[in-house]
């Protein structure tokens, strides 16, 4: 008996060690040069509640990162712990991110590309710190100014823009609201995918972005847009007015020191 419970624990550690999974994605170390930005105690306050900078560190040596991609595994979870991240990582390739990973050192949980993975280490707590770099957040209430300032940014290829996607202002000049719903022949709604490539079918001639959210028998969504879409807009059900995108405008960006100093001297 005592023989067949070493096998059972035996078996039972193999199958945890072999369901262990790389949590970085696969890289080509070999042909191409990556760059990883890491950001440690993110949302770290002090004692008076005031938010601290983050600590940054940026790996380029192909040995370290390769060390990285194959020692940091876990195992792969469709649980998802609501306790926030202090590491985020994001990888660079020909001045692009290409990956953004997540990292809770606490709760040693990992959210990438691939998906969430519960972890036993820290791979970047003894990393050398010495090779550091800058980030930046512009603020203003003028769209123009903040137009001006991506542009600026986005002609030096060695500053990241992360959130660049999100900023609809950049292209469009407000956004107005859609409802859709299902009918009574209908069983559900289709997909959005569906009702987005019918939009811009039917509306090709302009330019538009589209954001859903909701299910089962309501979508609702932001349409953003100039002014003369939302006037010939009649598709589906209610609508809404078209609203001016009026808001204050804060761009992130990081990178080099020297690259970061230099869009600040201007």
């Amino acid at each position: 008996m005592k023989n067949k419970t070493l096998i059972l624990i035996f078996f039972l550690l193999t199958v945890k060690i072999f369901s262990q999974n790389q949590v970085l994605p696969e890289l080509d170390l070999k042909n191409k040069e990556y760059e990883f930005y890491i950001f440690n105690e993110l949302f770290k306050i002090d004692e008076n509640g005031n938010s601290l900078e983050p600590k940054k560190t940026l790996i380029t040596d192909k040995s370290v990162i390769s060390n990285l991609i194959n020692t940091w595994k876990g195992e792969k979870t469709n649980q998802m712990y609501k306790c926030g991240y202090d590491y985020r990582i994001y990888i660079v390739l020909d001045n692009k991110i290409i990956e953004q990973v997540n990292f809770n050192s606490e709760c040693n949980q990992v959210v990438s590309s691939k998906g969430a993975f519960n972890v036993t280490n820290n791979p970047f707590k003894d990393l050398s710190t010495e090779n550091i770099f800058s980030e930046y957040r512009f603020k203003t209430k003028d769209l123009n100014s903040a137009r001006n300032f991506i542009n600026k940014v986005s002609e030096n290829k060695n500053i990241q823009i992360p959130y660049i996607n999100s900023y609809e202002w950049i292209k469009y000049s407000g956004y107005f609201f859609i409802q859709i719903n299902k009918s009574k022949k209908q069983r559900k709604l289709k997909s959005t995918e569906f009702y987005e490539k019918e939009m811009h079918e039917v509306y090709k001639e302009y330019d538009f972005k589209v954001h859903f959210w909701g299910c089962c028998d309501t979508y609702e969504a932001w349409i953003y847009c100039d002014r003369n879409l939302s006037e010939k807009f009649n598709l589906y059900g209610r609508k809404g007015e078209f609203e001016n995108i009026k808001k204050d405008y804060e761009i992130y960006v990081f990178g080099k020191v020297e690259d970061i100093n230099s869009i600040l001297k201007e």
